[in-house]
């Protein structure tokens, strides 16, 4: 048997973690709690022969997702608002707030993607419904696992694993760490809390960050807390100038030598669905210049067009269908020469979700049983 705890970093996925463990410590004493983000690490981690396995996580490639799928696996989802998360999670490891917002978008598209499967062993919590410290959290994963838990073992549970009790415990075995213990360095093998684990667990934290901070926290994982809010809709508004890098793009031509362009490049990671991004364009150069733009993941190219400027502001959408969450979406616009200038500047990229990858399985296979053989 395979359990998985799935959340978002600072959504209380680590106290899912713990509660699994307790919850079947006396059943299954020979259940093994592991680490993994992908399947490589999960079998280098779990021991041939084992047989029962507590995954935590914060995100699953597609062959772990499969792995664990296949298994039947009871699932402890976790969510936390991304923006709270992200700001949470920077200031107790001092990671930088822009690479955190990265971690977060690839966690929540992830935590998303695996929710709306709709998996019969699933019991969801949101990080806003103070989880850790109810008892009721703890009673519904006992009825997710089939575990038949007594009144104490519940009741104990509740008692080492709130908020307070957690934060005395690490206190304790921290201290003996000594002082260049960090965030990495300081961490308990057999439970997964860190040093530094608990923050203030305040909600809606992301809106006291500088007024610069809010705007990027907001465009960058506001979307993904509507999607979970709303169950499946949402957008994501990138602010193209904050967010894009550049990158020279080689085009290999038949007969010629490679041009290489200077494009400009933003990333966002999404959960599975079908995608709209409509593009913001207003003329920055020669009108008669062709240029490109692209949508990209992993090595393949999932949409692109090509333009001329024109005068003015104008919009242009690419649709686009994503499968891998963990895999981050590139969108893409460059020149189709080897003029250092891009002939257009970018306002910003507004990525909507048409549908989720359940619905739009659920359509296609609605169209397919509606259509009429020839000869019927």
């Amino acid at each position: 048997m395979i359990v998985l705890c799935l959340g978002l970093p600072s959504s209380a996925s680590t106290w899912a973690f713990n509660v699994v463990r307790g919850l079947l410590a006396e059943s299954h004493p020979d259940m093994l709690g592991v680490y993994a983000e992908n399947a490589q690490s999960f079998h280098e981690a779990v021991p041939a022969g084992t047989k029962n396995v507590v995954l935590k996580t914060h995100s699953m490639d597609d062959a772990l997702c499969r792995l664990v799928e296949a298994s039947d696996s009871p699932m402890i989802l976790t969510w936390r608002d991304p923006r709270d998360a992200a700001v949470s999670l920077s200031q107790r490891t001092g990671q930088d707030l822009r690479k955190t917002l990265q971690d977060l978008q690839r966690s929540a598209a992830c935590v998303l993607s695996i929710k709306e499967r709709r998996h019969e062993r699933m019991a969801i919590f949101d990080y806003a419904d103070d989880c850790m410290n109810r008892i009721e959290p703890i009673q519904a994963i006992a009825r997710c696992l089939g575990v038949d838990a007594s009144a104490q073992l519940v009741q104990r549970l509740h008692r080492s694993l709130r908020t307070d009790a957690v934060r005395r415990n690490i206190s304790s075995w921290s201290k003996e760490l000594g002082p260049e213990a960090t965030f990495s360095t300081g961490f308990d093998l057999s439970t997964h809390w860190h040093k530094n684990h608990l923050g203030d667990a305040r909600t809606g934290k992301w809106k006291d960050a500088d007024a610069a901070s809010v705007d990027l926290l907001d465009a960058m994982l506001g979307g993904h807390q509507a999607m979970f809010r709303s169950g499946g809709q949402g957008e994501v508004v990138l602010p193209w100038k904050e967010v894009a890098r550049g990158r020279m793009l080689v085009r290999p031509l038949p007969g010629v030598p490679a041009v290489q362009s200077p494009a400009q490049q933003a990333e966002v990671y999404l959960p599975r669905g079908w995608w709209s991004a409509e593009f913001n364009l207003h003329l920055a150069g020669s009108g008669d210049r062709l240029f490109e733009l692209r949508v990209e993941a992993g090595q393949g190219v999932l949409a692109h067009r090509l333009l001329r400027p024109a005068q003015g502001q104008q919009s242009t959408s690419l649709v686009f269908e994503h499968v891998q969450p963990v895999e981050a979406i590139r969108l893409m616009c460059a020149p189709l020469d080897d003029n250092e200038e891009i002939p257009v500047e970018i306002a910003r990229v507004r990525i909507t979700r048409l549908s989720n990858v359940v619905e739009a399985a659920e359509n296609k296979a609605r169209r397919i049983s509606t259509q009429v053989l020839p000869g019927e």
